[in-house]
């Protein structure tokens, strides 16, 4: 019924415009998908666009992203309106949510002591991060939705799918590529594109133009008040279907059929590859916004949102009068005398020293004169040697490294370099921010309920848009091919009507109804697949060349791409920074470059920040190795030094040693005479002339001589009374009184005389003047409490067990008084120094005892938990290998599974629409046929005269009512046979039948018709 009611001419539209309506309405939202997969191959750059005025094509709800001076909070206005107001964030889940995030790992002990301004700062990361909580969520659902785990991605031939990009862009040097890499500014980018090759424009899109010369021509012929096809219609006349060509015609439709059936096959199977591309596509992307914002410790990646809410968290627990301050500053107020007692060891024996190797105690002298006295203290040179290696072992000795780790504590945490750390980690946040706002509003589209999965709801599932149309033309070519072969069978097999009691044109009109509707649907269909995989095979050109720049994009052509859009990038290092970014995190080109020359893959060494006076420190050297990392090495120092040093100061050897010696140091044996001074000086140089008086070169200042195991140093008394024989002594004089002379007896023109004299004048005027007059310097430190003398010998114990009179002051520093001594004084005081040492170091080693805990564990922990494990968290954790793969697995589903698909689509749908239109002509010559059979047919009995055969069949039709008669006429002679046929063995009679009963059946109906 519906067949005779519905004229092929209505089916037909049907037919044409159903498919072609739903491609209209699939294309405003598939090229959403276009553009925004061009964008993945420049959103590397899209940073370089910051403050840039001339690039248009950057969205306008972008323009607070790239500008880098913007505000860390987005207030509510125009052109922000999809950021969450700060003031009605504070009401919404999402904002709980982000600041739930934002302070998990701050004590509530913290946040309710902070300032207001540590809470403002909070409050700027939630209200930005409230976007990157939900974004990371819709990401984290995607995964779930499109990765699933029991997944396999199917292996993918990437040679020949680039091969196909190539052949589909027009070659390696394609318009796309010449457009982007060759173009020096944007109008000679346009320019590129004005001049493609037409014949290249017509190899690609001559589908949509053969599609309207079709139904172009088809609409003249059929559709006009004047048909031409009823005019060329030469030579009609009814005519007989011949074996051969009935053979032929089977044979031309079942390769039509199995052609068209194959092509929809393949086009469900272009459809699966393209359903696989798009949902690894979906997927690689929701999985790289997911571990960039939110991160994966899989792929060492801590994620841009729990970055930046690490380094919020410790400039919130850095403010002022904060819980964390106030923890370090009691371990460093409890820990005042490890300072103070490290630092007095250092200034003692550096006293020591200098008092060794002061130039007057080293040369006496007498004070206001610059006489030479011509006596050295060579022991006291040979013992302050040993005090550098004894400052050494101080410096790198338990109490120094807890001391260094107090005092870089102090000064990082407490002190002014506190701003200077805050200003750093707020500068290392800075680019966090931008990329993260860029990372949220460009691929955060792609996982955004609403945006991207709205419009691949056309394209991908058995449910899209897409689905239906492949389906539908398979259902619709399925139609034709049956209308195709029921009407070619009704027209080879049943062209007319077998009751006996018909009476009219004997042909029938359903085979000529049945095969105008095959092949004017066939044209109409091939007009609509001609036009869909015309379509189809223009977008999958340029979509071909995009691909190839993604998948050949290096830093070189990122450079030509910034060219080309005409980026004007006034900061060359800003250029540099990203394109070096973009090619080792993402490049696929450069991967194995990079790999081969050990390049770090951390994006703290390769993100700079520029600093205030122009020059550029990377972030990893910005936040750790200036901020950081110097209290991070002196813990580790102190743990190295805790677990090789001794703890005890005054068990060192070397200490042990030095002590023993300054026990039985003497200054005044250690001061012996200049020989080869002495030998040069007139007075004095005689002695040597005799062996008596020659003994004065090595005499000490001493009284006595020296005896120490097989050495000995002689003294004044044997020295006198070496040469005492060679004239008359003082009566009284004594070495004690500094008064020995002796009157020389032999003449002075005699060596002997000379020697007596040159002896006696070297003991009065030097040996006796040192002991007299020569003045020395005994310095010790100054009291802290007034302007007298301190000295360390004096420290002792008070009741309570804490050291007293230790000479230092506030800043646990011992300022130096200088004291002048004579011989005897000096003497004594070198002495003492056994007793100082014995103090200051016992003052240490117990400071060390009873602070190390403190120190060690104590403020190690507030340090370690607050400050260094947060920030290296981050840093360690910056790790950008893991967005290669999925950069490589985005241009596998999008170019080679994907974008081979919408190829395969196309040709497949072409293909079917030349098949349809071999198929269209085909019904046509077969109509053609039936229907001039049908026209001029001719009623056999409008040429009878005699109605005697009418008389007959009214007879026949009366039989069973009649009785028989004798009386019944005779029949007429037969009529003559028509001419004989030239013999065909294969040819059968119009509408003969296979079957035998059929063909009997015929034959009397011929035998009929002739009688």
């Amino acid at each position: 019924i519906v067949i005779k009611v519905m004229t092929p001419s209505t089916w037909s539209l049907l037919l044409v415009l159903l498919p072609m309506l739903l491609l209209l309405l699939l294309l405003p939202f598939t090229m959403p998908v276009v553009t925004w997969s061009l964008l993945l191959v420049l959103l590397p750059l899209l940073p370089l666009a910051a403050g840039q005025a001339n690039v248009s094509m950057i969205p306008a709800r972008w323009s607070n992203v790239f500008t880098s001076n913007a505000p860390l909070v987005r207030q509510a206005d125009a052109s922000t309106s999809r950021r969450l107001p700060l003031v009605v964030s504070t009401t919404t889940y999402w904002h709980e949510r982000a600041r739930a995030r934002a302070i998990q790992a701050i004590p509530t002990t913290t946040l309710l002591e902070t300032t207001t301004s540590t809470s403002s700062l909070i409050d700027a990361i939630v209200s930005m991060s409230a976007d990157s909580v939900k974004t990371a969520e819709f990401a984290s659902k995607q995964k779930g939705k499109y990765c699933k785990p029991d997944s396999q991605k199917s292996d993918i031939d990437r040679g020949a799918g680039r091969e196909y990009l190539v052949n589909t862009a027009g070659g390696d040097d394609n318009v796309v590529n010449r457009a982007f890499t060759q173009s020096a500014n944007p109008q000679e980018m346009v320019r590129t594109f004005q001049e493609i090759d037409p014949a290249f424009v017509l190899g690609n899109g001559w589908p949509i133009a053969l599609s309207f010369l079709t139904l172009f021509v088809f609409s003249i012929c059929c559709w006009t008040p004047f048909p031409m096809c009823k005019c060329m219609r030469c030579f009609a006349r009814e005519r007989y279907n011949s074996r051969s060509y009935m053979n032929c015609c089977k044979i031309l439709l079942s390769l039509l059929s199995i052609g068209i059936l194959s092509t929809g096959v393949l086009a469900f199977v272009a459809f699966y590859d393209m359903d696989a591309g798009m949902v690894l596509t979906t997927c690689t992307s929701a999985t790289l916004v997911d571990d960039l914002l939110d991160g994966n410790p899989d792929v060492n990646f801590v994620g841009l949102l729990h970055a930046m809410n690490k380094l919020q968290q410790l400039l919130a627990t850095v403010e002022p009068n904060s819980v964390f301050l106030a923890d370090v500053e009691s371990v460093v107020q409890n820990t005042t005398h490890l300072q103070h007692s490290f630092l007095l060891a250092q200034d003692t024996l550096l006293l020591l020293q200098e008092m060794l190797e002061l130039e007057r105690n080293f040369k006496p002298s007498i004070l206001g004169n610059n006489l030479d006295l011509l006596h050295r203290c060579e022991a006291c040179r040979a013992l302050s040697s040993r005090l550098p290696p004894l400052r050494q072992a101080l410096d790198k000795g338990v109490g120094a490294a807890m001391h260094y780790a107090r005092k870089e504590v102090a000064r990082q945490i407490l002190g002014e370099d506190l701003e200077y750390m805050k200003a750093d980690v707020s500068r290392s946040i800075e680019p966090m921010r931008e990329y993260h706002s860029l990372l949220v509003d460009t691929l955060g589209w792609f996982v955004t309920p609403g945006k991207f999965d709205f419009f691949l709801g056309f394209v991908q599932g058995t449910g899209s848009l897409l689905w239906f149309l492949i389906v539908y033309g398979f259902v619709v070519s399925l139609l034709i091919l049956s209308c195709s072969g029921y009407g070619t069978y009704l027209v080879f097999y049943h062209p007319k009507e077998l009751h006996i009691d018909f009476v009219g044109n004997v042909y029938k009109k359903k085979p000529i109804r049945m095969t105008c509707c095959s092949w004017n649907n066939a044209v109409l269909y091939s007009c609509s697949m001609l036009f869909i995989g015309g379509i189809v095979a223009v977008i999958t050109v340029p979509l071909a060349g995009v691909c190839l720049l993604m998948e050949d994009f290096d830093y070189d052509l990122g450079h030509n791409i910034v060219r080309a859009i005409g980026l004007n990038i006034s900061d060359p290092e800003d250029l540099d920074m990203t394109l070096s970014i973009a090619d080792r995190c993402l490049s696929v080109k450069s991967s194995a470059l990079h790999e081969e020359k050990n390049s770090s893959w951390n994006l703290m060494d390769m993100i700079k920040i520029r600093q205030p006076n122009g020059s550029y420190l990377t972030l990893r050297r910005q936040l750790v190795i200036r901020a950081i990392d110097p209290v991070n090495k002196v813990f580790n120092h102190l743990t190295s030094t805790v677990e090789a040093a001794p703890r005890r100061f005054s068990n060192l050897p070397e200490l042990q040693n030095l002590r023993d010696s300054l026990r039985v140091f003497s200054a005044k044996v250690s001061m012996l005479p200049a020989v080869d001074i002495v030998k040069t000086k007139d007075r004095y140089k005689d002695m040597s002339l005799d062996s008596r008086t020659q003994v004065g070169l090595t005499t000490s200042l001493a009284c006595s001589s020296y005896f120490n195991l097989d050495e000995r140093v002689v003294g004044i008394d044997d020295f006198f009374n070496s040469f005492k024989s060679m004239g008359t002594a003082v009566s009284g004089g004594s070495c004690a009184n500094n008064d020995l002379r002796l009157h020389c007896t032999d003449p002075s023109s005699t060596d002997t005389g000379k020697a007596c004299r040159a002896a006696n004048l070297f003991l009065g005027e030097m040996k006796n003047t040192i002991r007299l007059q020569a003045t020395f310097r005994c310095n010790v430190f100054k009291s802290p409490r007034g302007s007298g003398p301190c000295d360390v010998k004096d420290m002792h114990k008070d009741a309570q067990g804490a050291w007293q009179n230790t000479c230092v002051g506030a800043d646990g520093r011992a300022v130096v008084l200088p004291v002048y001594c004579n011989l005897e004084q000096f003497d004594r005081y070198i002495e003492q120094w056994d007793q100082r040492l014995a103090n200051v170091f016992a003052n240490l080693d117990e400071s060390v005892d009873s602070s190390i805990t403190k120190v060690n564990v104590d403020m190690r922990g507030l340090i370690t938990g607050k400050i260094l494990r947060p920030v290296y968290d981050v840093v360690e954790a910056f790790d950008c290998t893991f967005m290669t793969p999925l950069y490589r697995d985005l241009i596998d589903g999008m170019c080679y599974q994907g974008m081979r698909g919408f190829g395969t689509l196309s040709f497949n749908y072409v293909a079917t629409a030349m098949l349809m239109i071999v198929l269209s002509l085909s019904m046509f010559c077969i109509w053609r046929k039936a229907h001039d059979n049908w026209e001029k047919w001719v009623d056999p009995l409008e040429d009878l005269e005699d109605t005697a055969f009418l008389d007959f069949l009214d007879h026949i039709a009366n039989i069973d009512e009649e009785p028989a008669s004798a009386d019944m006429p005779e029949l007429p002679e037969p009529l003559p046979a028509p001419p004989p046929e030239p013999p065909d063995t294969s040819a059968t009679t119009y509408g003969a039948r296979s079957d035998q009963g059929d063909t009997a059946a015929n034959s009397e109906m011929d035998n009929f018709a002739r009688v």
